[in-house]
């Protein structure tokens, strides 16, 4: 019996039975409601006599690697037409028992219904891109993690440890049900270069890495983040709009002394309660993004909170979202009562004169270079520099550097010239 599983064939670990085909698994584990869809394939190979990996994927979903994924799905259609004993959901299972739910319910809706139409009835090679993941500087690898209590507990009532899809949002960092922290079972190895499968108990090797907790007040932090970020996940594919949350976050931010009441962000208050409030897990893999809140801060919080936000990976809007509201439905409430109307002439006038006064503070007060200003301010150079011109705002540009061909362009002239200078007497 392979490693990991410790009881086999009892109630609690009852299999569906196949009828015999020699291109299909001849039993099949039930799906649990929480289980990953990864971790559910692991089992389904250990429970049909181990073997080549590769060939178990081929069986579940028609090709190599999809069952070796353990973030996003692919070939769902392939499982469920197959395996129609087993009365699989695609839908199901791609928002429930993968990552995709929790980045699709950002999206756009006719985006995350083409992304979902994809990984049903086929792949998505690009679908981290697509997502915006590359870009968004949170990192896009999704290490598996684990609650130890919940590894015990799955042991004991159903026997054997299985991935906890609510665990592995890149957001959660701590286990709601037991009030402690995770741990993560890091393996640097891509997915397609795997042979085999990552488990809390058996499989591959992983290397243990506890999440650190400096005192009780942090670690309840990390609880309500992962109660928001199942939440989150839970919401329908495009529940929300960036725009509206943006309105949301500035009314959040506003109550709590954090922005103007004309939208400007307090940025030097923000970022000390971010600071404060999370101090201590930006080192952890998937915190990583926490390290860019420093004196020139690029805007990771700022970007999600502007009239005209930028497009940002969940963790930042469930970073404010936590920071901002106390309860899942405080923050559910605001967000339905925002406004929807479009942004009036009147109030974009106002945003800009805000945008300005902050430059102007910025650079006169703090004697910051255009460009450092801007950054801070979650803007770019050209922006920033446009707004200084408009409205008088004495800077020094920076100088531009030369190089490469056009610097050898400027150096034949030079180099070549037999001009000399008249001598004067």
């Amino acid at each position: 019996m392979p490693e990991g599983i410790r009881s086999l064939g009892c109630e609690r670990t009852r299999a569906l039975r196949i009828r015999a085909h020699p291109e299909l698994l001849s039993n099949l584990p039930l799906l649990r409601p929480d289980e990953t869809l990864y971790s559910w394939c692991a089992h389904a190979h250990a429970w049909n006599g181990g073997g080549d990996p590769r060939a178990t994927s081929v069986k579940l979903f028609g090709t190599s690697y999809a069952a070796l994924c353990h973030d996003f799905p692919s070939k769902l259609i392939h499982l469920s037409s197959h395996y129609r004993q087993a009365g699989f959901d695609v839908r199901r299972l791609a928002l429930h028992h993968t990552l995709l739910g929790y980045f699709l319910a950002l999206q756009p809706a006719g985006m995350a219904d083409e992304i979902l139409r994809r990984v049903i009835g086929g792949s998505m090679p690009s679908i981290k891109m697509r997502l915006g993941i590359t870009a968004s500087r949170v990192g896009g690898h999704h290490p598996l993690k684990a609650c130890s209590e919940c590894v015990n507990r799955d042991a004991d009532a159903v026997g054997f440890a299985y991935w906890h899809v609510e665990h592995q949002y890149p957001s959660t960092m701590a286990c709601a049900r037991h009030a402690r922290p995770l741990f993560i079972a890091w393996d640097p190895v891509t997915p397609v270069h795997r042979r085999g499968w990552l488990l809390p108990e058996g499989g591959l090797p992983w290397e243990r890495i506890e999440i650190p907790v400096r005192d009780d007040r942090q670690l309840d932090q990390l609880i309500r983040l992962a109660e928001f970020s199942d939440r989150w996940a839970a919401s329908e594919p495009a529940k929300f709009d960036p725009q509206r949350l943006a309105a949301c976050y500035q009314r959040g931010l506003r109550d709590r002394g954090l922005a103007t009441a004309g939208g400007s962000l307090r940025i030097k208050n923000l970022i000390g309660e971010i600071r404060q409030r999370y101090r201590g897990i930006e080192d952890i893999t998937g915190f990583e993004a926490l390290n860019s809140i420093t004196p020139d801060w690029a805007g990771l919080i700022g970007s999600v909170a502007r009239r005209s936000p930028r497009h940002a990976h969940p963790l930042k809007h469930l970073l404010m979202i936590a920071l901002v509201y106390d309860t899942w439905e405080d923050f559910e409430r605001s967000y339905r009562a925002e406004n929807t109307s479009p942004v009036g002439h009147s109030e974009f006038v106002l945003e800009a004169q805000n945008l300005a006064s902050d430059l102007a503070a910025l650079v006169r007060g703090t004697e910051l270079s255009i460009s450092a200003a801007a950054r801070r301010l979650g803007i770019s150079t050209t922006t920033a520099t446009q707004i200084a011109r408009r409205t008088g705002l004495t800077f020094t540009p920076r100088r531009k550097l030369i190089k490469g061909r056009r610097m050898q362009q400027g150096k034949r002239p030079l180099v070549s010239s037999t001009a000399v200078a008249p001598e004067v007497m």
